[in-house]
């Protein structure tokens, strides 16, 4: 039987066609028009991983923005002021480490932009614009909410530094038609394809640049829906250190960015002799051809590729994908 996992990686297109389909909140204009002293993006899990592009490229633009994670927030309020776009991811609306922000943030005068999935969420509530997801029900596993955060992080995005968002909009019907099709091929990144008979212990998963947020949800997904300990590493951390691992105990991921001058290829190689299981995900290898292969698209096949893995390393320990054996899809307790 396929596992209600199974089907909210397989629904993703139809999700992405939903939002493409969605009006755009009013209001939006208006609070982008505004100048602000800086810019805080926020959230957990997934949802935070899903704002680190916008706020790699709105630093490389010349924007004052931090992206930090709900639970380091609630500790320095002081981030906050009243001058300040809040850009606040959150599935449910309603997590813990989010509803006890909105509570320290009631007086306050800032600007907060909710991307949820919940209208009746106390994020929605207190947002002052909300940018409804359009995944419908999610069972377990981020899947459709972190591939539409994606899209929704880059139209905004795009409206910050243009104040418009039609390039990306225009996008979102031929990645949804391209994702649906690539679903139905075979999956590049699998244990065959390692030389791996049974699922590993241990997986390293690296990268960085604009893959960044692949990377960590990567990891975090793993361990959620397959049960397998599964780390990120970023850029060239993994040669401060976490290189020791390396060897026949260790299997590694490496998503190349495309960067030609990236340590990456000479990382994969390193790790290749020294006994490691090594895939690597880039433009020639399981990605398809695209003229924005190392956009959006390439986070989004990047990130399907490791859920369609951890659905296979679950099935190979013996485990429903998917399934929460301790925690909840809303996390509520702080």
């Amino acid at each position: 039987m396929t596992s209600p996992y199974e089907l909210d990686i397989a629904n993703q297109p139809q999700a992405l066609l939903s939002l493409s389909k969605n009006t755009w909140p009013k209001g939006l204009e208006s609070v982008f028009a505004r100048e602000y002293s800086r810019i805080v993006i926020t959230g957990m899990g997934t949802s935070h991983f899903a704002g680190h592009s916008t706020w790699r490229t709105l630093m490389n633009h010349g924007f004052l923005a931090w992206w930090i994670d709900t639970s380091q927030l609630l500790d320095m309020p002081n981030v906050i002021n009243d001058e300040t776009l809040l850009i606040v991811t959150s599935q449910s609306g309603r997590s813990g480490e989010i509803v006890a922000l909105l509570d320290q943030l009631r007086d306050s005068a800032c600007t907060i932009v909710g991307i949820v999935n919940d209208k009746a969420s106390p994020l929605t509530e207190l947002a002052k614009v909300s940018v409804d997801m359009c995944v419908g029900d999610e069972a377990t596993v981020s899947t459709k909410s972190y591939l539409n955060s994606l899209v929704i992080h880059a139209e905004l995005t795009e409206r910050l530094l243009t104040g418009k968002g039609d390039n990306v909009r225009e996008s979102i019907e031929s990645l949804s038609e391209n994702l649906d099709v690539w679903l139905q091929s075979p999956n590049s990144l699998s244990l065959d394809a390692l030389g791996l008979e049974r699922a590993p212990n241990t997986i390293a998963i690296i990268g960085g640049g604009g893959q960044t947020a692949t990377v960590l949800t990567g990891a975090l997904i793993i361990k959620e829906a397959a049960k397998v300990q599964a780390e990120a590493y970023l850029g060239g951390e993994f040669r401060h250190g976490p290189i020791e691992l390396s060897g026949p105990r260790l299997t590694a991921i490496v998503i190349d960015d495309g960067n030609t001058e990236s340590d990456l290829r000479r990382l994969s190689q390193d790790l290749k002799d020294s006994g490691t299981a090594v895939a690597v995900i880039n433009e020639t290898n399981g990605l398809p051809p695209s003229s924005e292969c190392w956009g959006l698209s390439a986070q989004f096949f990047a990130t399907v590729a490791l859920q369609r893995f951890s659905v296979e390393l679950a099935y190979a320990n013996d485990i429903t994908p998917g399934v929460f054996l301790f925690g909840h899809k809303i996390t509520e307790d702080v």
